[in-house]
């Protein structure tokens, strides 16, 4: 496949090292040298330094599969599709700040101009801060609809029954037979669970299953039941889209909502769009009067959704210290992620940029094997690989498997049913298998997947 990514900015390159990954050729396009040389240096692009939007350029490259505008300019993003569109690619997405340009008129499709496809970084990144709000224990979740399962990383409180035990032990056979653990994060380490693993203190677990099941499995492990209507939420900052759209998404959900914003403007402009049941503290959400102001002591989650990655990770530090039960932050530079996973007090954090490719994915084409989402907290990928007829894999048991490198299923789509990987199912011609993986580790047993010959 043909790939043309406009802009070279975090999304862009994330995006590109993905499909980069997946064997695809790729195209990057940039006004600056700079970032076109840094891309370059780490990824077997094309670079193109010019205009996204010329014609003239456009013309040259195409024809393509697929046209990403991925730039920080909403009118740029949308007049490369356009102009890509008429140019001969096949398929076009278009990175978006925000809904306003296509959601005021009923009849106005962006296909209508050119635009297969539309992500909105921001709103993907408060959906994300919203599945992890659920339970206290939940880091991260990657859903996926279409079969009701989820893959969701859980941290070990030192009070779970889990402690100590291998995993060949499980004590609750009903719960084992529906769901499948399929890694575990420990101190930095990404581990392939075993029978004789032994679960550990502050263990990152990766959990599939259906989603009823690995909530039913959260809650035995830890203890505690979800997070409850009517809990106190507090966000630090919401002058920006994701602030705004993360207060209103939350009081939807009968949350008790609360907002420290030290612009005055934008705290009176957020009272008057949402109203009734939001509270709103004028202040600095890195000062420790304002944390306790809002209430934070005890609060089920602190959120700073600010504009600097300092001023987050500050007051995410300062509320845990207050009495948070738990802490959320974006990252605003996704570069910093590492940074943020080594502070113990910051429970999770999300980075809009990652979050934009893993909305990106989702619209690629169907291949043989194909990456479905980044996984944020383990710094890998969730794959989905197709079963062809006659492949090594058919008709043997997953217990069975023997030549296979380090890795574990998460489970396997047959027929639009999702079906835990345990070791007694055996593996049928169109299955669909997903697991968390790498590159390097998918490259050796796509062999397995597919036909001889």
């Amino acid at each position: 496949m043909k790939v043309i990514i406009v802009g070279a900015g975090e999304v862009g390159r994330g995006f590109a090292s993905v499909v980069c990954g997946e064997g695809h050729e790729v195209i990057m396009i940039d006004n600056s040298s700079k970032l076109l040389k840094r891309v370059a240096q780490s990824l077997d692009v094309m670079t193109v330094q010019g205009n996204g939007v010329s014609s003239e350029l456009l013309r040259r490259l195409a024809p393509a599969d697929l046209l990403v505008a991925a730039t920080g300019e909403d009118t740029t993003n949308i007049l490369a599709c356009q102009l890509a569109s008429h140019m001969g690619v096949r398929q076009t997405i278009c990175r978006l700040s925000s809904e306003e340009y296509f959601n005021q008129t009923p009849d106005f499709f962006p296909s209508l101009i050119g635009i297969n496809q539309i992500i909105i970084p921001s709103l993907e990144c408060v959906d994300k801060i919203v599945r992890c709000i659920e339970h206290r224990a939940i880091i991260e979740k990657i859903l996926f609809k279409d079969v009701g399962a989820e893959i969701t990383c859980f941290k070990m409180p030192n009070t779970s029954p889990l402690l100590g035990v291998r995993l060949r032990d499980f004590p609750d056979s009903s719960l084992i037979g529906k769901i499948r653990f399929c890694g575990i994060l420990r101190g930095g380490k990404f581990i392939i669970p075993r029978g004789e693993t032994v679960f550990a203190t502050d263990d990152d677990i990766f959990v599939a299953g259906l989603s009823e099941s690995v909530m039913e499995l959260i809650e035995w492990a830890s203890g505690e039941k979800p997070t409850r209507k009517g809990d106190r939420i507090i966000i630090g900052g919401a002058a920006s889209p994701i602030g705004r759209h993360l207060a209103k998404e939350l009081l939807g959900l009968g949350y008790d909502v609360r907002v420290i914003e030290q612009n005055i403007e934008s705290a009176e402009s957020l009272l008057d769009e949402l109203g009734k049941g939001l509270m709103v503290i004028i202040g600095d959400p890195t000062d420790k009067d304002m944390l306790e102001e809002a209430g934070v002591s005890g609060a089920p989650c602190f959120i700073s959704v600010m504009e600097d990655d300092e001023d987050n990770i500050m007051s995410c530090m300062l509320a845990k210290k207050k009495g948070a039960i738990k802490t959320v932050s974006i990252v605003n530079k996704a570069d910093y992620g590492v940074l943020f996973s080594s502070l113990d007090m910051i429970d999770c954090f999300f980075s809009p940029s990652s979050v934009g490719v893993n909305s990106a994915l989702k619209f690629l084409e169907e291949e043989k094997s194909r990456v479905l989402a980044l996984v944020n907290s383990a710094n890998s990928f969730v794959f989905d690989l197709k079963v062809e007829k006659d492949a090594e894999l058919c008709g043997t048991r997953i217990a069975d498997f023997r030549n296979l490198p380090e890795m574990v299923f998460a489970f396997v789509v047959r027929n639009g049913t999702m079906l835990p990987a345990t070791g007694d199912l055996r593996i049928e011609a169109g299955d669909r298998v997903t697991m968390i993986s790498d590159f390097d580790t998918i490259r050796k047993i796509e062999p397995y997947f597919y036909a001889k010959g």
